[in-house]
């Protein structure tokens, strides 16, 4: 333990550090706030920290002032922990823990008394738009302040969305400040921060209202999905039979581990919603056009499963679209409506043949009327789903135009076709549909897209290698 005189500190990055036993909320906001600051500048080679030679981020407005003041407390912090000893040393003086915790109650006290809090925002766009004259240092050092803001705004309610320009509160049941992991707070206050503009009134219900420790959730058992995410998205990008309601879906599962219930809405180009398992509440979107995929569970507690596309809660939710505007509903069922969900058959799981089963509840039942099942897909007819049309003979003369194309594309990848085309005969070349229709091709998610470019290298190399 490196703690000097009057210091709360560390030695360090990674190095055990003193939390006070009867620790508030702001308390930890502030250590986690300066000890994740001086951790990315220590983690950067020595001759990347120019603190104090670091350029102020320019401009008049308020969010500028505000970030002027954390980044100049940010270069006072950073150049007075410097090497002692010939050893780098991580620490909190009294000093800089007093005037850090005066400068988040400063500016979250003003944010909230003009009721601005869409300047988060705001003052995240500054950053991205400065990244470059910054610095990493600098961009990531300031990020983690307005995370801290944020925090220090969410003392008694967490700021969590906008709705036509007002803001949405939301309590949020959190364990005991002094049982927290280092950086738990943080983690939690920057999953919240970054959803903000995809929450409304409407999906108020999905945000999270209590966020447990480690120890809970490592009781949680989940199925283990069989299916990956592209696979399930793109399926139900080809054959939609019905689409999420305006009001949202709710499902229920039967025979899935610990897996309860699930809240789903489509909004802004993302299928969003909130997963229920054991008690524990994850958020979680999927971006319909890349695929790509965030779990508020994975978010504070493991980061990189969600980074490596390997989020067992996304995986789930994926599965949830998926039969939601795919199933076909089975009539003849003892379940309502819905049908089979596509997660693996696991001996702890399945209690009874079938395996687990995902029932669709009606969210609006209006006075006098059935509840309505799941609304039909009634939008423009879907392009083919992508297919690969192998090279062929074909019985017709070849046209000169045709022959000097096809010595073009023989060249190119090193074949030689034209050689074993027999007379009376042309030869069809190897392709995509609908890839080689440059108007449907643009129309296509990115993911699709990605996976098709990848499917026409895996074919050209194993026919160059062949």
């Amino acid at each position: 333990m490196g703690v000097e005189q009057g210091r709360v500190g560390f030695l360090g990055p990674d190095a055990e550090r003193v939390v006070p036993r009867r620790a508030t909320f702001m308390d930890r906001v502030v250590l986690d706030s300066v000890s994740s600051n001086l951790t990315v500048a220590h983690r950067l080679p020595q001759a990347d920290r120019s603190l104090l030679e670091w350029p102020l981020v320019s401009g008049a407005s308020d969010e500028h002032r505000i970030l002027r003041d954390f980044h100049n407390f940010d270069r006072d912090l950073l150049s007075a922990n410097v090497s002692v000893n010939g050893r780098d040393v991580i620490g909190l003086d009294e000093r800089y823990y007093v005037k850090s915790r005066a400068l988040l109650r400063t500016h979250a006290e003003e944010i909230k008394r003009s009721g601005r809090f869409g300047v988060f925002s705001s003052m995240a766009d500054i950053l991205v738009r400065e990244r470059q004259r910054l610095g990493e240092l600098s961009y990531k050092v300031l990020l983690n302040d307005l995370v801290s803001l944020y925090l220090a705004v969410c003392q008694e309610r967490f700021f969590v969305g906008i709705r036509e320009g007002r803001p949405l509160f939301k309590r949020v049941d959190l364990p005991d400040p002094a049982a927290w992991p280092d950086g738990y707070i943080f983690n939690v206050g920057s999953a919240f921060l970054g959803n903000t503009q995809l929450v409304g009134r409407q999906e108020l219900e999905i945000v999270p209202s209590r966020v447990v420790l480690p120890e809970e959730l490592s009781g949680v058992v989940l199925p283990e999905p069989s299916r990956k995410v592209g696979d399930l998205l793109e399926e139900a990008f080809y054959r939609p039979r019905y689409i999420v309601p305006p009001e949202g879906a709710e499902v229920r599962f039967q025979r899935a581990g610990d897996l309860e219930r699930a809240v789903v809405f489509c909004s802004r180009g993302k299928v969003i919603g909130k997963l229920v398992a054991g008690g524990v509440e994850s958020f979680v979107w999927i971006d319909l056009d890349t695929a790509k995929g965030f779990s508020s569970v994975d978010a504070i507690f493991d980061i990189r499963v969600m980074q490596e596309g390997k989020s067992r809660w996304v995986n789930i939710f994926a599965e949830v679209y998926h039969d939601l505007v795919t199933a076909v509903e089975s009539p003849g069922s003892k379940r309502k409506r819905g049908g089979m969900a596509s997660f693996s058959k696991a001996s702890e799981l399945v209690v009874s043949e079938g395996g687990p089963s995902v029932i669709y509840i009606p969210r609006v039942i209006r006075k006098g009327e059935a509840p309505r099942s799941r609304l039909p897909y009634e939008g423009p007819p879907r392009p083919i789903t992508p297919h690969r049309v192998v090279g062929h003979l074909r019985q017709r003369a070849m046209t000169e135009e045709h022959r000097g194309i096809l010595r073009l594309w023989q060249e190119a990848r090193g074949l030689d076709i034209l050689s074993m085309v027999p007379g009376g005969h042309t030869f069809v070349r190897p392709y995509t549909v609908p890839a080689d229709d440059p108007e449907a091709f643009r129309k296509l998610p990115q993911f699709i897209k990605r996976r098709i470019e990848t499917r026409l290298k895996d074919d050209f190399e194993r026919a160059l290698a062949s």
